[in-house]
C-alpha cells in the first residue's frame, strides 16, 4: 500500500466488491473449515479505513458484510452438529472474534456454557432463545471497530447519540420467535458511565439502519460502578449508547 492510499484508505467502491465477494462464496454453501473468510473481513474492517468506511452514501454495505459473516458462522457452525455436546470454537481475527457453539440439548445447558466472555464486556445467553426439542448452532461475533466505522447517521434519530462499545452480534438456529421471558444479558465495561449511557440495539436482517433501544433495559451492577449491564428479550447485535445531547454533532 502506497503512501495516498494509506492516508485516504480503500476507494469505497473496492469495499463493496470485497463484502460482495465474500457474500458471493459464503453463499456457495461450501461446507469447509478451511474456507477463510474472517481474515478479509478483518482487513477491510481496520480503523486505517474509517474515511473510506463513512465516505460510503449508506451503510447497506457494512450491514450487508455483518449478514455474510453471520451466515459464515451458521455454515462453519454445521460441522460441529457431530461433535460433543456443547462444542465451543473461537476464530480471533485484529478486528472481529467469531465464537461458535453448538448446543445439542438446552436442558444439559450449565450457567458457565452459557456466558461468553470478551475484553471488558461479556454476553449471557439466555435459555428461552433456545428450542428446547432440537439442537441449536450458537454465534457470536464481537466486532472490535465497526462502531468506530459507521457513519453518525447511523445511531439513530437522535444525531446527538453515539456508540460507546464495541458491538457483539448475537443470533441461534434454528431461530427462536417469540421474546424470551427470561432475557439475555449483555455487559460492558466503559471508561465513564453516567444516565446518558443507555442499552441499543440494531436488526441488519432486516435492513435496518437505525439502532434501537426497546426491548432493552438498563440493570445496575452494585460492584462495579462503571460496567453497563443491558437485558434485552431478543437476540441481533447490541451496544452501548451515549444519548447526550451535550455532544458534537458531527
Amino acid at each position: 500500500m502506497d503512501k495516498e492510499q494509506r492516508e485516504n484508505g480503500i476507494d469505497p467502491r473496492n469495499l463493496t466488491i470485497i463484502v460482495r465477494t465474500l457474500h458471493t462464496i459464503v453463499h456457495l454453501n461450501i461446507s469447509d473449515n478451511n474456507l477463510n473468510i474472517l481474515g478479509p473481513a478483518s482487513n477491510i474492517l481496520d480503523i486505517r479505513y474509517t474515511k473510506s468506511w463513512r465516505n460510503m452514501t449508506d451503510n447497506k454495505v457494512i450491514r450487508d458484510l455483518v449478514i455474510t459473516l453471520e451466515d459464515y458462522g451458521f455454515l462453519y457452525g454445521e460441522n460441529l452438529k457431530n461433535s460433543s455436546n456443547t462444542s465451543l470454537i473461537v476464530k480471533d481475527y485484529p478486528n472481529v472474534q467469531l465464537n461458535l457453539r453448538y448446543i445439542k440439548y438446552a436442558g444439559n445447558l450449565s450457567p458457565k456454557e452459557r456466558l461468553f466472555k470478551f475484553p471488558n464486556a461479556s454476553f449471557n445467553l439466555s435459555l428461552d432463545a433456545l428450542l428446547k426439542e432440537s439442537g441449536a448452532v450458537v454465534v457470536i461475533l464481537w466486532y472490535k471497530t465497526i462502531h468506530s466505522l459507521i457513519r453518525n447517521t447511523f445511531h439513530g434519530d437522535n444525531i446527538y447519540a453515539a456508540i460507546s462499545s464495541k458491538i457483539i452480534n448475537v443470533n441461534v438456529r434454528p431461530e427462536q420467535k417469540k421474546k424470551f421471558s427470561e432475557p439475555v444479558r449483555i455487559s460492558w465495561d466503559l471508561a465513564e458511565l453516567n444516565d446518558f449511557k443507555t442499552c441499543a440495539y440494531w436488526k441488519p436482517r432486516l435492513g435496518e439502519n437505525r439502532w434501537k433501544t426497546d426491548g432493552c433495559k438498563k440493570v445496575t451492577d452494585k460492584f462495579y460502578s462503571n460496567r453497563l449491564i443491558c437485558e434485552c428479550d431478543h437476540l441481533t447485535a447490541f451496544a452501548a449508547m451515549d444519548i447526550s445531547r451535550t455532544m458534537v454533532r458531527f
